[in-house]
């Protein structure tokens, strides 16, 4: 006689789990969706009603919240390289920055969206010169870098 495989005979043999690499499916008929529970605000207002029956709910306006410095495609790629282009000598990414937030229009005083520009302006001039190979930067004095348009043998590369 072959001895059992299942170690308790009293209980039933474990079922087969599912496979848990397979793709998940949504649970669409369940879970609504993020935006269906941002719009809706009504277990919000019941809940308000608890502690305040008599609230006027009406003079509570949504908060708007503006677009995070939000341009359009390549905007940034476009002032930086027609900066470099147009200087005689290289350019630090700071007054780089300071050239970006002026043509875009952004508020030059500032001191954390003049962070987040410069963050945004770094990221651009090294795509430029890691991924494009169309520029290239010089070290300053401290943590500067100095930006130019990469020459060739018969001038500019761009």
């Amino acid at each position: 006689m072959s001895k059992s495989l299942n170690p308790h005979p009293d209980k039933a043999p474990r079922r087969h789990r599912p496979n848990r690499h397979a793709p998940r499916t949504r649970r669409t008929d369940r879970t609504p969706s993020r935006r269906g529970r941002r719009q809706d605000g009504g277990h919000i207002e019941a809940s308000l009603r608890i502690f305040k029956p008599d609230l006027d709910l009406d003079g509570i306006a949504p908060r708007l919240v503006p677009p995070a410095h939000h341009g359009f495609r390549g905007a940034v790629s476009r002032i930086l390289l027609e900066a470099l282009r147009k200087a005689d000598r290289p350019l630090s990414t700071t007054k780089l920055t300071d050239r970006v937030m002026k043509e875009r229009g952004l508020n030059m005083k500032d001191a954390k969206l003049r962070q987040t520009m410069g963050k945004r302006v770094g990221a651009a001039l090294s795509h430029w010169r890691r991924v494009r190979g169309a520029l290239e930067s010089m070290k300053g004095p401290g943590l500067v870098l100095y930006w130019q348009i990469k020459r060739t043998a018969n001038g500019f590369e761009t």
